[in-house]
Formats: C-alpha cells, structure tokens, sequence
C-alpha cells in the first residue's frame, strides 16, 4: 500500500477538505442571514458545523499522535491547510460575536438582551418605561411574558432579576464590544492592563471588572500620551489653574465626552465633584454602564 498522509491518520482528508468547502459554499451565507436578519433556524447548517468541528478535533488527535511518521513535505501542506480550515471554521463558529448578534432561549433576538435587577419597590410599569417602552401596558405585558412572571407571584418588596430588550431609539449598538449582546457580555471583555499570568495564560478580567478598567483608562488618558492618537485624552492646562476652573470647566467637560466617545459601553457619566486637596484640584467622575453597574474615578489637575 502506497504510504499517504490519509493511511497514516486513518482519515479521507480529501473527502475531509470538500466536506469543508461544499459547506462554505453552501452554508456559510445562510449562518450570516440567520445572525443578521433572523432567518429560520438552519438545522442543517448548524449540524454540518457540528460534525466539521468533530472531525477536525479527531483528525487533529491523530496527527498529534502519529506526529513522527508525518515527514514530508506535502504532510506539511496537509497540516498547512487543516489550519486554514479550522480557522474558518471556527470564525464562522463564532458568528455570533463577529456578528454581534442575541440569542434568547435558541431564538433570534435582533435587539441586546440584559438582565436587569428590579429595585425594591420598583413596578414593572416604571422598568418598561426606562428601557424605551411608550406604552405602559404593553411593555408590563412584555415583560411579563418574556419572564414567566405571574401576577400572584410579583411583590413589590422583592428583588428580582428581569431579561429585557431595550426599545425603539433605545436599542444598543455597541461597537467597542465583539461578542454576543447578551447579558453582562455587553461590558465587554480584555485583559489586565498590568499583565498577569493565570492558569498558564494571560489573566483575562471578567466583563464588571473590564468596565472598571475602561473607566479607569480613559479618566487617566493624556493629550501626547498614545502615540498612535496623540489627540484622544484630556488637555490638563485646562484644570491646572484652580483660580479660573470654574470658566475652564466647560472645556473639560467637552474632553470627556470626546475620550468617552470611544468607549460605547459607558451608558452615561456625570461630574460629581470638585474640591482642592492641598494645591492639587481634583475632578470626580462617575461612569454608568448599560447594565447600572457605576465606576467612580477621579482627574487631577496639575
């Protein structure tokens, strides 16, 4: 028997590598339509993925395994293209987050979906008008309804925990973050500024502790302190005169919109104080994400 890299791993690559591309030929485009617009369910497509991944997971164990008998060249551009592949597959795999897109209980969602956190004595009538709903009753009924919630088993002492959508003018598109738009996954993921080595890898924060590491970044952002935007970030002669802040202070409020612009995942933020520790004027600023959750930070001028 002629030695070949499919009798060594004990798999057809060839009938492997058209599986592959008759799939991206056929369905790739049909996932792209169902993350985007909301097309049916494509079984078929999703399964035909399924099985890809399987195959190229079992193929990659034996390769690993009869790594030594795998010596020439054209073994290597086997290998080569295996890696395309597995790279497109699971880029399309991903398709959800390239995509930005919101799956609510394996149906399509084309709006993000949040978990919210009633507050105590909060009605469902006031959280529907907060999220965008015009209609009282229907966004009560839509909640409701979206969350099982019976009307013997809501009480106004208690603090629950709603899935919603925002509505109308007030759907979010968030262009700072890659990933689903569900949940807490809105805040965005990254790792630590000083990095941090865990479990053999980088340490990666978690969505909460990534949204106070934003605040934190851009509060203490600099003009001339990025070389590739040199012009992002606060200007601090503007508040370095506590005699004149009160006539300056408007210019620093135009810097912060401009350095927060570029972080979508901040909600809104105030200035909350200013006040003199020594010579050293100092700026708090309280941040708010789209999920509530606050990060207070502060800027000193020179």
């Amino acid at each position: 028997m002629r030695r070949t890299f499919s009798n060594i791993v004990g798999i057809d690559i060839k009938s492997f590598f058209n599986e592959c591309l008759s799939f991206m030929e056929f369905y790739n485009q049909t996932l792209v339509d169902y993350y985007e617009n909301g097309t049916d369910f494509p079984k078929n497509a999703f399964d035909m993925l399924d099985s890809l991944l399987k195959k190229l997971q079992d193929i990659s164990l034996k390769i690993s395994i009869n790594r030594e008998q795998l010596t020439l060249l054209s073994d290597f551009e086997i290998v080569d293209s295996l890696e395309n592949f597995k790279s497109h597959l699971s880029t399309i795999n991903n398709y959800s987050r390239w995509l930005r897109s919101s799956l609510v209980s394996g149906r399509f969602k084309n709006d993000v979906e949040i978990k919210y956190c009633l507050r105590q004595n909060q009605t469902l009538e006031s959280l529907s008008r907060e999220i965008g709903w015009t209609n009282d009753e229907q966004g009560f009924l839509d909640l409701s309804l979206r969350n099982s919630i019976k009307e013997t088993g809501y009480d106004l002492n208690k603090s629950l925990i709603f899935n919603f959508s925002y509505q109308g003018s007030k759907t979010l598109i968030l262009n700072s973050v890659i990933d689903e738009m569900t949940g807490e996954r809105i805040l965005g993921k990254d790792i630590s500024k000083s990095l941090q080595i865990q479990d053999d890898d980088l340490l990666v924060l978690t969505p909460e502790m990534t949204f106070y590491q934003s605040c934190e970044i851009l509060t203490g952002l600099v003009k001339n302190s990025n070389p590739e935007f040199p012009l992002q970030g606060f200007d601090k002669s503007a508040i370095s005169n506590k005699n004149i802040i009160s006539n300056r202070l408007p210019t620093f409020i135009r810097q912060l919109y401009s350095v927060v612009g570029n972080d979508d995942t901040i909600a809104q933020f105030q200035v909350v104080n200013t006040s003199l520790e020594g010579d050293t004027l100092k700026i708090d600023i309280e941040y708010k994400s789209h999920l509530n959750t606050t990060s207070r930070q502060s800027v000193y001028g020179n």
